[in-house]
């Protein structure tokens, strides 16, 4: 996003595009991930967050990308069930203030998932959606959105386009228990979980600005206690997996 204005990240991991819109609980998990997107943010910035961020976890993102912490406002919306983001910061009272934020700063809206909703809450506030020039550029985009955030549209499409793709096999929701991913970490795991940091800290696979290379915790303390999500950053593919070996064997990581 060099070059470019403030920007107002709308974290709507439940958004339009999301498939069962009646599947509360996962969607509610799903919108846990928001606060990784804190990493996008630049000095002049908003932050639209269906959930809280600690004061640590920020501090900790802004140390290591040396953003001003009072240049940046979160805008934290209250829980409103499995509804997309826009439509909670609607209920929530919060669009006036939104737009007063991004109006004093000339900002766009940058959504996580573009989707119509996040096309209205951009034309309700007065703002553009990044990177398109026009919000109906972005709105002539939806199509194609919606088409290739599913499994099945992206194979149709790329199967048109003459892409090469390996075999695969679709499951009706009445024929999948499996969401594409496992998580969070097994119970094996359990017992290392409060010692992330301290173990990252201790062994130099914490992140190192100066050297450019560690492990970076991307998003806040998880809710279960236990699915930490994290990036290990190093020169070379080589250092990656040295340092993501040394992750498996610290914290007994199944298959580690």
């Amino acid at each position: 996003m060099a070059g470019t204005g403030s920007i107002v990240v709308f974290a709507n991991f439940v958004s339009d595009l999301a498939v069962d819109l009646d599947e509360g609980q996962i969607l509610t998990q799903w919108a846990q991930q928001a606060p990784r997107k804190a990493w996008l943010l630049r000095a002049g910035d908003v932050f639209v967050t269906p959930v809280p961020l600690s004061r640590e976890f920020l501090r900790y993102v802004y140390d290591l990308t040396g953003v001003p912490p009072e240049s940046v406002t979160v805008v934290e919306v209250p829980p409103a069930g499995a509804v997309p983001l826009a439509r909670a910061v609607r209920e929530a009272g919060l669009v006036e203030h939104v737009r007063a934020l991004a109006g004093d700063r000339g900002a766009a809206l940058l959504p996580t998932a573009l989707d119509a909703s996040a096309i209205a809450f951009a034309r309700d506030t007065g703002l553009a959606v990044h990177p398109y020039p026009t919000v109906e550029r972005a709105e002539a985009a939806l199509e194609t959105t919606m088409l290739l955030n599913t499994k099945t549209g992206f194979r149709e499409a790329a199967g048109r386009l003459g892409m090469r793709l390996p075999a695969g096999r679709m499951c009706r929701r009445a024929e999948a228990a499996f969401t594409g991913y496992v998580s969070p970490l097994p119970p094996s795991c359990a017992h290392v979980v409060g010692e992330l940091e301290e173990w990252g800290t201790a062994l130099g696979l914490a992140f190192d600005p100066e050297r450019g290379e560690g492990v970076v915790l991307y998003a806040d303390v998880p809710p279960d206690g236990r699915s930490w999500r994290y990036a290990v950053i190093a020169a070379s593919a080589g250092d990656v997996d040295e340092q993501e070996a040394e992750l498996a064997e610290v914290f007994a990581f199944e298959g580690g």
